[in-house]
């Protein structure tokens, strides 16, 4: 049995201070610079507002590295969309021709006629 434990707390040191070893994984987007599209501006329109706040949201400030080599973190808050059964409100005609609107003044190089196609194509 005492065999056991320091088997077990010398693995635990090894992996500890093994692990302190890795660098802190950040991720980052490198849009291509020949493509338009990551440089639009964000629509006006009231349906869409809420989207912009979701996508700039920041995330939590990473913790610093002093201190000593065995740093346990918590895990990040992750939200989850539960799952539904798939069913959206209906787009009106009004609303679809204001939002083709918004997008081909906001964003004239943006192909939003075949977006728009697609994703009502998608929705049924």
């Amino acid at each position: 049995f005492r065999r056991q434990i320091a088997r077990t707390a010398a693995t635990k040191e090894a992996y500890c201070v093994c692990s302190s070893s890795f660098q802190l994984v950040t991720h980052t987007t490198q849009p291509p610079e020949d493509c338009p599209l990551w440089s639009l501006p964000w629509p006006e329109s009231s349906s869409l507002g809420h989207l912009k706040e979701m996508w700039s949201q920041t995330l939590n400030p990473l913790p610093s590295l002093s201190g000593s080599l065995c740093m346990k973190t918590l895990p990040a808050c992750r939200s989850f969309n539960k799952k539904g059964s798939g069913w959206r409100p209906e787009i009106s005609e009004s609303k679809r021709q204001l939002l083709m609107e918004e997008f081909s003044t906001s964003n004239p190089h943006f192909p939003a006629q075949m977006f728009f196609t697609r994703l009502l194509k998608r929705r049924a």
